[in-house]
């Protein structure tokens, strides 16, 4: 007969491991989430300013806002009204940055997240339980 093992038959094992980590996972998602998110907000933002196109799009997803690969920030900005200005404003600056051939500006980047935060802000629902959602969603990432 083959040797045995210490740690017992696989089948005993399996039973343990997703029992442990079925709690893990409910207990951990309200803060591994918004940790992902935060990660890749400040990779972004060190990054181009077209990044910031990229995570204004991402929250929009969170926030349960249809966005499509053909959507400007102009079409955005008629589907989203209470962020419709700062989406206007990052579209200028994108557009600047794809367009004028010039290397953006820090004053470039630094309006680019502004609008990236105006708009965090204006999709942020005062209503706790909408808030949570979208915070914790795998939606956008």
């Amino acid at each position: 007969p083959p040797p045995r093992s210490a740690a017992g038959p696989p089948s005993r094992r399996r039973p343990w491991t997703l029992l442990l980590a079925l709690p893990a996972a409910i207990l951990l998602w309200p803060v591994a989430v918004p940790a992902i998110w935060a990660v890749r907000a400040r990779r972004r933002r060190r990054g181009a300013v077209t990044n910031a196109e990229r995570e204004v799009r991402d929250r929009l997803r969170a926030h349960g806002v249809t966005v499509t690969r053909a959507m400007t920030l102009r079409d955005l900005a008629e589907i989203v009204p209470r962020v419709a200005t700062d989406l206007r404003r990052l579209g200028e600056v994108i557009d600047r940055a794809a367009w004028s051939g010039a290397e953006p500006s820090a004053d470039d980047h630094r309006a680019a997240w502004s609008a990236v935060y105006g708009i965090r802000l204006g999709l942020a629902d005062p209503a706790l339980k909408a808030r949570l959602r979208a915070v914790t969603t795998l939606r956008g990432l």
